[in-house]
C-alpha cells in the first residue's frame, strides 16, 4: 500500500493516544479526559491509520517513558517498556538521530576526556550462540573516543562472537562528544527559528524523514500557523493532531 503521508508524532501525540486513551486513566481523571476528549480521539485515529508512514523518535520515547512514569499515569519502567513494545514499535518506524558535522576543529589534548562518542559499562546475562547455554553474568566495558576504540569485559575476554546478550542488568553510558553535537544542531535550530530546544529536538529528528510533524502542543503548531516561513526553513510542517483530522475528512480521506 502506497502511504499518502510521513507523520512524525511527537511526544504528546503518544501521551494522548495511549496514556490517556487508557479507560481505567479516563475513569479517574473524568474531567481532563472530557476537555482533551477531541484530541485523544484525534491521537488514537492517526496511532491507528494503516494509509501513512508513522514515525517517532528516540527522544520522544524517552520522553513518554518519563511521562508515564510520573504521578499523573503511576506506571513503572517495565510497564512503559511493555507499551512502547505493544502500541508504539509495531506503528511507527524509530528515528534516531543522524548528525552531520564538516570541519570540525582540530582538538588539542583538554578535550581527551570530553570528546568521548560513547563509553560504556554494564552487567549483562550472557548465552553462548551455539549452544545456548546460560553462561552467567559479566561485566562488559567499551569506549569510542578520538584516541582509540576498544572493548573488553572485567574477566580478560575480548572475543565477543560466541555470545548473545539475553539481558542488561545494569549500564552506564556517557557520552558527552554526542551530547555536545546533539545539542549544538538542536541548538541553531531553537535560535533560528525562535522554539523551544525541546521542540527544536523533534524538528532535528523529523527533518529529511517526514513531511508532517502532528502535536497536541497548542504553542507548537501555532508558531507554524503564524510564521509560514518556518516550513521553508526547517522543511516540516507542524500540525495539530484536531486539525489533521478534520482536513483528512474534509477530503474524504478515511484514516
Amino acid at each position: 500500500m502506497v502511504k499518502l503521508f510521513r507523520i512524525y508524532l511527537d511526544t504528546c501525540v503518544l501521551v494522548s493516544a495511549i496514556l490517556e486513551s487508557d479507560p481505567a486513566w479516563q475513569q479517574i481523571h473524568q474531567k481532563e479526559a472530557k476537555i482533551k476528549n477531541e484530541e485523544i480521539q484525534a491521537s488514537k485515529t492517526i496511532l491507528s491509520t494503516k494509509i501513512c508512514e508513522l514515525k517517532t523518535s528516540t527522544y520522544a520515547l524517552g520522553e513518554f517513558i518519563s511521562m508515564g512514569r510520573a504521578k499523573k499515569f503511576g506506571k513503572t519502567l517495565q510497564e512503559m517498556f511493555n507499551l512502547m513494545s505493544g502500541e508504539i514499535f509495531p506503528r511507527c518506524d524509530i528515528l534516531s538521530s543522524n548528525l552531520a558535522f564538516q570541519d570540525i576543529p582540530k582538538l588539542d589534548e583538554k578535550w581527551g576526556k570530553i570528546w568521548t562518542f560513547a563509553e560504556i559499562n554494564c552487567t549483562v546475562n550472557i548465552k553462548d550462540v551455539r549452544s545456548g547455554e546460560y553462561l552467567g553474568s559479566r561485566n562488559i566495558s567499551c569506549s569510542l573516543s578520538k584516541d582509540l576504540v576498544c572493548m573488553h569485559t572485567k574477566d580478560g575476554r575480548e572475543n565477543f562472537g560466541d555470545f548473545e546478550i539475553e539481558k542488561f542488568n545494569s549500564l552506564e553510558y556517557p557520552a558527552p562528544a554526542f551530547e555536545i553535537m546533539l545539542f549544538t544542531k538542536a541548538s541553531e535550530i531553537a535560535i533560528r527559528c525562535n522554539i523551544h530546544l525541546t521542540d527544536a529536538l523533534h524538528i532535528l529528528y523529523a527533518q529529511g524523514n517526514t513531511d508532517i510533524i502532528l502535536t497536541n502542543d497548542e504553542e507548537f503548531y501555532k508558531k507554524w500557523a503564524n510564521n509560514p516561513q518556518l516550513k521553508q526553513e526547517t522543511g516540516v510542517y507542524v500540525k495539530s493532531t484536531i486539525e489533521f483530522v478534520r482536513w483528512c475528512q474534509k477530503h474524504n480521506i478515511k484514516l
